[in-house]
């Protein structure tokens, strides 16, 4: 019998196993557990729409693996689309590289983990998520896993899964994969063992129970009581330790698979043969292998040194593939994560595209027009959308860092990954490198590091390394390794250690490198008490984007009371019938906030006990409750409405709803503009939404969030004036969506409560009159509705441009207009637009954008005098000219 350290083949046996009868196995024919694909499997995209592939830049990881970015520009609806793809180039020739899959904390399966914790106990220095699963189900793999050179996981009876393994000869395989084992019981009788360490699915057609009938093995990898536990079928356990029965239970055993043995899961004709061939004390024996599924191209997988499970097929010779599976799920442009292999074999290509920021997102079509792009000969889909993480060591550290930007801007907990090792010695030291930030804003202290790699890029200590940093220019200066930005500018940061030297250029951005500045808050409705993230950002005319530090930027508050610490707003009094903004500079540019005044008005709070709520599915085979229920949490002690959801089974979108006074609904007081309350999340990442009709009978579907993504309590608003509903209205429906595309990514089951609805007004005021002033070219008189007044500094045409003086105009019809005399800079606030400009400078900013005008700003008479064209394009003011007279009128 095997050993527990006897790992030659891929049919290697977990704890037990019989030698003699491996080689029977492996000599049967394998029937394959595929069936033929049916109408719904869409074809490979078709378009021959133009797409392009340009390498950004490289830098190696390891020996053997290098990070490349590449820019991907496609076409969609007559218009170009980025994205920028990540690519983890490995050179499986090379004798100090190997990939390998990793799984959850401390390596187990059901303990999901991020990539990040996944590649930091395995020590990989590279990493990307990996197979898909059932986000509702126990969290194991669907498909196959075989780590070291041991199975872990065994496919599954779907059809058209794909799975990457890496054979004894270092050869990259896709393809699909077969499943065989046997039990042995001391008797001498035999029965099929039907999978290891495998969650519950349903396959086929009709379809048929994954453990119906079946006995699946359980070791220790599983760390969790539940074994298939789904109701589904009746067990029967059976726990094995050194190869003998210990227990057998007509129930599940309420203990994790040990160390010394696993735990046999059986039902149906396997629980059968379990009672009648199995007994406590006597000896039992297992023996299992995988398979390629194509009998016609047979792979020897014997010593097998690991696989992963993935979906469709992508890439197949050099071309886009048909799609081996219903993708409709996975459709539209998303986050993706893929891996393949060059023709000779001698590369994997581990791929990332992110849908976030600057990057945005691929189809699976345009997935693999990029794949085939960067010479990859056959590839396979992983699982991607809020999934896809990549991480990376940076050449020169000793720990990997998040390399993408994930869709829901954190690494989400998976079941496994595809990891990079290195097995290379410690070399003589090859080159330094520098750590830090490029782009910099004025009085940011930026801390740089030194960074050595040796001969095979792996990180060398530099502890004992003494450096001296210096830098080109007198934009800032260091104190040790900390640069201090003191002035806009480009600078070269230079490192020298002992002969070997480093720059890295940096750039100071000041306000003429900035294209937009902007302050990103949700729903600005002032109101007295509340608090706001003012969380700004700017993009250089070059096109890099980062977030400003708080104590960077300088705010001013206008039209209301309040305070800006740390970034948040503080909102402390708010004047009636005033407009309220907030105005954020950095550097003599800034940008514009406007809030609209607002009073808030509780709807239900769900004490009363008055409001009828009633449950139902979007499809019968949703189910759920919906009720009014106290003391959800332990924060929340009072009545919320509860909303429970179970969307195991059914096909396509799902819902649940919480009906409101049965089909009638609850009436909404007035015209709000938008709608608040409290919500205790479950980090489902369904879609959470409210349903209105109006006056006329339209139904409104309001998305409140359009992830769940935070657990506990979280208060939400949504946006309601942008639906131009026709009050009154009437609040009907509260439900939870998991919609069809990205839905194996949402949890099919869960609850969320929801408590505190209320709805924002605007104040009431009065509206501005209306204001009509007449002016004449070369005549400081002027005629403000009706009323003669004069100005200081008359109208005037120069060059062909006709100046007007600016705060005489602004003051005369709603505005406010300053002058910086140390930066030359008028800003001119007026009807939500904050408009900035420089004398003798064509250029201006708007609300935070920059723009250029056809003529300057200008000192006349001492007054400033703007041009014309500026007041009407950009201040929102009304501007006739009449030529004969030379008279202007502006309303």
């Amino acid at each position: 019998m095997h050993s527990e350290n006897s790992k030659t083949s891929i049919s290697i046996v977990k704890r037990t196993a019989v030698v003699t009868l491996s080689a029977l196995l492996l000599a049967q024919p394998i029937s394959t557990v595929f069936n033929v694909l049916d109408s719904r499997v869409a074809a490979a995209a078709t378009s021959t729409e133009a797409t392009s592939t340009a390498l950004v830049s490289q830098e190696p990881i390891t020996s053997g693996a290098t990070m490349k970015q590449y820019k991907f520009k496609s076409i969609r609806s007559g218009k170009a689309a980025y994205s920028y793809p990540k690519v983890i180039q490995v050179d499986l020739s090379n004798p100090y590289v190997k990939l390998d899959v990793m799984s959850g904390t401390g390596q187990q399966f059901t303990k999901n983990t991020t990539v990040s914790n996944m590649a930091k106990e395995t020590g990989a220095v590279a990493a990307v998520n990996g197979d898909y699963y059932n986000v509702s189900g126990p969290g194991a793999p669907i498909g196959p896993q075989v780590t070291s050179g041991e199975i872990l996981s065994s496919p599954t009876n779907l059809e058209g899964m794909y799975a990457l393994a890496i054979t004894k000869g270092n050869r990259p395989v896709i393809d699909m994969f077969a499943f065989q084992g046997k039990i042995f019981a001391q008797d001498g009788t035999t029965f099929k063992l039907s999978g290891v360490n495998k969650a519950p699915y349903y396959y086929g057609n009709p379809k048929v129970h994954s453990h119906a009938n079946a006995i699946h093995m359980y070791t220790s990898e599983w760390a969790s009581i539940n074994r298939a536990n789904d109701g589904g079928t009746k067990p029967v356990e059976v726990l094995v330790e050194n190869e003998i029965v210990t227990q057998i239970a007509d129930k599940v055993l309420q203990m994790t698979p040990p160390e010394n043995g696993y735990i046999l899961r059986a039902s149906g004709t396997g629980a059968a043969y379990i009672k009648e061939h199995l007994q406590v004390g006597q000896k039992v024996s297992s023996v299992y292998s995988i398979q390629n599924a194509d009998t016609n191209n047979p792979v020897d997988m014997t010593g097998v040194k690991t696989m992963i499970g993935g979906h469709t097929i992508l890439v197949d010779s050099g071309k886009p593939s048909q799609f081996s599976r219903d993708v409709s799920s996975l459709g539209g442009y998303r986050s993706r994560t893929a891996v393949g292999y060059s023709q000779d074999g001698r590369y994997v290509y581990i791929v990332t595209a992110d849908l976030k920021g600057e990057s945005q997102g691929m189809s699976l079509g345009e997935l693999q027009k990029f794949m085939v792009s960067i010479g990859v000969w056959k590839a396979m889909n992983l699982d991607g959308g809020g999934s896809t993480t990549l991480v990376s060591r940076p050449l020169g550290e000793f720990n990997t860092v998040l390399a993408n930007k994930p869709e829901n801007d954190s690494q989400r907990r998976v079941v496994n990954g595809l990891g990079v090792f290195t097995t290379a010695p410690q070399g003589a030291v090859k080159g330094i490198a520098v750590q830090g930030e490029k782009n910099l804003v004025l009085n940011e202290k930026a801390e740089y590091k030194l960074k050595a790699y040796d001969q095979y890029y792996n990180p060398v200590d530099v502890s004992s390394m003494p450096a001296q940093w210096s830098a080109s220019s007198p934009v800032g200066s260091f104190a040790g390794n900390t640069f201090v930005a003191v002035k806009p500018g480009k600078a070269t940061l230079t490192v020298t250690s002992g002969n070997a030297k480093e720059t890295l250029e940096v750039n100071v951005i000041g306000r003429n490198q900035i294209s937009q500045l902007k302050a990103n808050i949700a729903n600005p409705v002032l109101v007295a008490g509340a608090s706001y993230q003012l969380p700004v950002s700017l993009t250089t005319t070059e096109g890099n984007t980062r977030t400003i530090p708080a104590e960077s930027v300088k705010w001013e508050l206008v039209g209301f009371e309040g305070r800006v610490q740390d970034g948040t707003l503080y909102v402390d009094q708010v004047k009636e019938n005033t407009p309220g903004y907030a105005i954020a500079r950095y550097d003599g540019y800034s940008t514009l906030v406007s809030f609209k005044s607002a009073e808030e008005k509780l709807w239900n709070d769900f004490e009363s006990g008055n409001v009828e709520v009633s449950f139902t599915g979007a499809h019968p085979e949703t189910t759920g409750t919906a009720a009014v229920v106290p003391g959800v949490s332990a924060d929340n002690a009072t009545n919320t409405l509860q909303l429970t959801y179970d969307y195991t089974l059914g096909t396509g979108t799902k819902a649940a709803y919480a009906i409101l006074g049965g089909t009638a609904g609850y009436g909404v007081e007035g015209q709000p503009k938008a709608v608040k309350l409290d919500v205790m999340g479950d980090s489902s990442l369904n879609l959470l939404r409210a349903e209105f009709t109006d006056a006329k009978g339209t139904i409104h579907r309001v998305d409140l969030a359009k992830t769940v993504n935070w657990t506990g309590w979280k208060t939400i608003t949504a946006d309601l004036a942008s639906y131009n509903m026709s009050y009154p209205i009437k609040l009907k429906k509260l439900y939870i969506a998991n919609i069809e595309q990205g839905q194996d990514e949402r949890a099919s089951t869960g609850s969320i409560s929801m408590d505190n609805i209320r709805f924002q007004y605007d104040s009431k005021g009065t509206a501005p009159s209306a204001t009509t002033m007449k002016l004449k070219l070369g005549s400081k008189k002027v005629d403000v509705n009706g009323t003669a007044m004069t100005m200081d500094v008359a109208p005037k045409a120069i060059g062909g441009v006709t100046y007007i003086p600016i705060k005489f105009v602004t003051d005369a019809l709603g505005g406010r207009t300053t002058y910086d005399p140390a930066t030359k800079q008028v800003s001119i606030l007026r009807n939500e637009r904050l408009m900035e400009l420089w004398f003798n400078d064509k250029s201006y900013v708007l609300n935070g954008v920059r723009g250029t005008g056809t003529a300057s700003t200008q000192a006349i008479g001492g007054r400033t005098m703007i041009p014309l064209r500026l007041v009407s394009e950009k201040l929102g003011m009304k501007v006739l000219w009449e030529p004969k007279t030379q008279s202007i009128t502006i309303e």
